[in-house]
């Protein structure tokens, strides 16, 4: 017979309440893997000397408020950039590419840029929204930063991307005589710069402000003051390994690409108690699994232990177009949000 005090333990311990296991994989689903040419997409390449050197004198991400830290607790905030994008352009998120040859870092770096002047314009003075013309920071990157050190063939890093956005500005697709976006056009630029008139064009946009993002609390805190998140590394997936999980299509490390990608979104409000990242891939609408929330498509969530490996790599960056990232104490959504579905 067991004592008393032993029984009333069990029932105290019977009360406390139980966190469901959620079972990895329980929702599998019926997905194709992701597209064959993977390192065709690709291109990131880890910074060179001179990018490097940049770098290690950039600040990392803080958070001020007239020139002094501050702290918020972002924890259980739930942000989500393309909402910022939809009010400034017409309802509609920006196309997630498809690339077509590997200027990823050029993509990442476009759509983290946009969701900064997206946020800042919602929150302060109105601005005529428009699309940020990948290659061009590509051949910035490529040529004006890192001066050819790339070579030929595809690729560049994150560090020459954001310095060439600060250094030489940024060309918007509505820009007159800019053309359409291809891979052949991207790769020449990639090669031997983008034309000098597009350079004059681009200098009046030039961010003014960028910051490493190292870990997962300084992506968030970007993240949910508006500030938009570019990260490279050599973290892969495919879609085989995305499941549904707390209601969206969730991601795991399944291999290895050498990629930039953005990232758009904060959620630490899952009922599972479990932290998320969404991150915009430059693939296409169709590339990774049809959304089941209200994300756009393209892309994918993962947890806050796979983003810390992403950002391990220590090439991810968080643009401002103001000195200082200022926290934004009044930050909000965009609209209510309900219970992920």
């Amino acid at each position: 017979m067991r004592p008393w005090w032993l029984c009333a333990l069990l029932l105290f311990a019977g009360c406390l309440p139980v966190e469901p296991e959620l079972q990895w994989g329980s929702d599998a689903l019926p997905i194709a893997d992701a597209p064959p040419d993977v390192v065709g997409l690709t291109g990131w390449q880890p910074p060179v000397a001179e990018a490097k050197e940049w770098a290690d004198q950039c600040p990392e991400f803080a958070l001020t408020k007239e020139g002094n830290p501050v702290w918020q607790d972002n924890s259980r905030s739930n942000v989500r950039h393309w909402d910022q994008v939809k009010a400034l352009n017409g309802g509609q998120v920006t196309p997630p590419g498809p690339q077509e040859i590997g200027d990823c870092t050029s993509w990442g770096a476009k759509h983290a840029i946009q969701n900064t002047v997206a946020a800042q314009s919602i929150r302060g003075p109105p601005v005529d929204f428009a699309p940020v013309f990948a290659p061009y920071l590509y051949g910035a990157g490529r040529v004006l930063v890192a001066k050819g050190l790339f070579k030929r063939g595809d690729g560049c890093d994150g560090a020459s991307v954001a310095r060439a956005a600060v250094e030489h500005g940024v060309l918007l697709e509505t820009q007159p005589g800019v053309p359409k976006y291809s891979g052949s056009l991207a790769r020449q630029w990639g090669n031997s710069g983008p034309p000098a008139q597009f350079v004059d064009l681009a200098k009046p946009f030039r961010i003014k402000y960028v910051a490493r993002v190292r870990t997962v609390d300084q992506c968030r805190d970007a993240i949910v003051n508006g500030y938009g998140v570019t990260i490279a590394s050599s973290w892969g997936t495919s879609n085989k390994a995305m499941r549904v999980q707390d209601g969206r299509v969730v991601a795991r490390r399944s291999g290895s690409w050498a990629h930039q990608m953005c990232v758009d979104a904060y959620d630490g409000s899952a009922p599972s108690g479990r932290i998320y990242f969404h991150i915009s891939n430059s693939w296409g609408e169709n590339a990774h699994p049809e959304p089941v929330d209200d994300s756009p498509p393209g892309g994918f969530w993962v947890e806050a232990n796979e983003l810390a490996t992403i950002l391990a790599a220590e090439d991810s960056w968080a643009f401002s177009g103001s000195e200082g990232f200022e926290a934004r104490l009044d930050v909000g959504r965009i609209r209510p949000r309900g219970p992920p579905r």
